[in-house]
């Protein structure tokens, strides 16, 4: 019977995850010929996936600079694109595609925007709101699956919760106001269905009831940025439980689907940071070698920690490195991975002060 019970829960908790690198984009162009309207398209679609990472004051202000250095070698920056309409008339070309444009960390574009400044710093520890008025275990699973990525920024939205209990509903422009009014950088909305299933026993052989009770919960989600107004990752997520309270299976259930969905938002945000990696040193003071190389066997558990460079004179050791997130969630990260005690002594905007012992 436990066996059939293990499996029964490993076929429920079956969760498909995606990781995507590149925006997929429609776009139009139009021109006099066939060749300056595809160029057109393949500009329009550089700028729609610009937009997603720069705010729109920002587009403005540095157009010139945009049209220079980045719509004007658009195509260099897209991955592949195919031609879904192409048509003429007596005012010239008009073409249609649909396009990758690469948003990989490491990508050209990333990488051009990063160099040119253009990219949010609120991306780097912004102010969080998560919202699942539905099921606060899956609200709280998210949330926390957020820490534990290093996001230490977590707004508390208790006073919202019944205000908006449709949030998942919402168009982009009151998702903004909602955004606003909780003072939140990266707002994430969601809504959970909860479906009971009821005794496994009706799976098993003979279908005798075995009073242990199986529920599936459905989270969806979306994470909206409040500067640019864009929706920067969306998905769905299942999880299930069983238990002899079908109350205590659908908690459990939630705390999975959370965890899931927590984990995918995270992760896409920390894609997103990291083409805004930037140097950052951490000084280790009053620690033997021994100590200083368990900080650095810490950085390297870190994932979006990169180009690690040490320099080490009279017990202080100065570690240089490429980093997305601040100071204050780097330590973070550090003290979670380390086994050593150990202190922040001071922060700023790229150095971290440290005392391990």
């Amino acid at each position: 019977m436990k066996k059939f019970i293990v499996l029964f829960f490993l076929v429920l908790s079956v969760i498909t995850c995606q990781n995507v690198s590149a925006e997929n984009i429609t776009a139009t162009g139009v021109g006099v010929t066939h060749n300056e309207a595809m160029n057109d398209a393949l500009r329009n679609a550089v700028e729609t996936a610009v937009g997603v990472l720069i705010d729109s004051k920002t587009m403005v202000d540095k157009n010139v600079v945009l049209e220079d250095k980045i719509y004007a070698v658009s195509k260099g920056f897209i991955s592949k694109y195919d031609v879904i309409e192409s048509e003429e008339d007596t005012n010239g070309w008009r073409v249609v595609i649909n396009a990758e444009v690469d948003l990989h960390p490491e990508s050209q574009l990333m990488d051009e925007l990063t160099k040119l400044g253009l990219i949010d710093n609120k991306l780097r520890n912004p102010k969080i709101a998560v919202l699942i008025p539905s099921d606060f275990t899956a609200e709280t699973a998210v949330v926390k699956a957020f820490n534990d990525a290093g996001f230490d920024n977590m707004l508390d939205i208790g006073r919202y919760r019944s205000e908006y209990s449709n949030a998942f509903n919402l168009n982009s422009e009151k998702l903004h106001l909602v955004a606003q009014s909780m003072q939140a950088d990266i707002l994430v909305v969601g809504n959970a269905t909860c479906e009971n299933i009821g005794d496994i026993g009706k799976f098993l052989p003979g279908k005798k009831k075995t009073g242990t009770l199986s529920c599936r919960i459905c989270l969806d989600a979306k994470m909206y940025v409040e500067a640019t107004g864009q929706i920067i990752a969306s998905g769905s997520k299942d999880g299930a439980a069983v238990d002899s309270s079908v109350e205590v299976a659908a908690q459990k259930a939630s705390k999975v689907a959370g965890k899931e969905m927590g984990t995918y938002l995270s992760s896409k945000l920390l894609e997103l940071a990291a083409g805004n990696r930037q140097r950052i040193e951490v000084i280790v003071v009053g620690a033997g070698y021994d100590k200083i190389m368990a900080v650095e066997n810490a950085l390297h558990k870190i994932k979006d920690v990169k180009n690690i460079n040490l320099a080490y004179k009279d017990g202080r050791g100065t570690y240089s490195m490429n980093y997305a997130g601040s100071p204050q969630t780097l330590f973070a990260q550090i003290e979670s991975n380390i086994e050593c005690h150990v202190e922040l002594r001071s922060s700023s905007y790229n150095r971290l002060m440290i005392a391990v012992w």
